[in-house]
């Protein structure tokens, strides 16, 4: 698997890059969060998985602050001692170098929101946190 993930490169960012390549495995043992490999339906290249893009998952939550209406927070399932509500987040995403033309960064989103769409349906949650840089790179 280790060298499926080395042939993944990603000029626009090499933080999410090294982050897949140095750490992603690890994560996957501790549980802090989950990377999905966005796969080349075609099949593998020179007997290596053809990566498109990765993205990693995690669970977080975020602050409600008070000016968020009653109704809102009811939906998040609002914790008034903390201000915090459990979240999905969205941690990293990144799209091969070598695979510019055959995903665009809003599928990958798609993909990754089909995703969470489907483990809400299986674990419950509201809310959704999404760091994100200029889209238009992507």
């Amino acid at each position: 698997m280790q060298s499926d993930l080395s042939a993944l490169q990603c000029a626009r960012d090499g933080d999410v890059e090294r982050l897949l390549k140095t750490m992603a495995v690890d994560f996957e043992r501790r549980d802090p969060s989950r990377t999905l490999l966005i796969i080349d339906e075609d099949g593998p290249t020179n007997g290596k998985l053809n990566i498109l893009a990765y993205f990693s998952l995690a669970i977080s939550h975020i602050h409600v602050s008070n000016e968020v209406p009653r109704k809102v927070k009811d939906r998040l399932n609002y914790g008034p001692r903390d201000q915090r509500s459990p979240c999905f987040l969205i941690g990293q995403m990144a799209k091969n170098d070598a695979c510019q033309e055959q995903i665009t960064g809003p599928e990958i989103l798609d993909i990754e929101v089909g995703f969470l769409f489907e483990a809400r349906q299986k674990v419950a949650g509201a809310a959704l946190e999404l760091t994100a840089r200029n889209m238009k790179s992507y």
